[in-house]
């Protein structure tokens, strides 16, 4: 997999967090999510993007207790 090849690519990771939201895989998404490390004001930034779909398929909670 690319990410064992470059685990600090955060394009890669944005990617593949997306596509992870667009199959309906909130697990895998919010694991991503979460190896993003983003902080602080990064987190305003970044979180639209996971947000409005973890939220419709239920896992807006998982987010928000990170």
């Amino acid at each position: 997999m690319a990410l064992d090849a470059a685990p600090h690519n955060f394009q890669l990771k944005l990617c593949l967090l997306h596509t992870y939201l667009c199959l309906g895989a909130p697990a895998a998404a919010l694991e991503t999510y979460r190896s993003c490390d983003v902080k602080q004001i990064q987190q305003e930034s970044f979180s639209y993007l996971a947000l409005p779909a973890l939220s419709q398929i239920g896992h807006l909670n998982d987010v928000l207790t990170y």
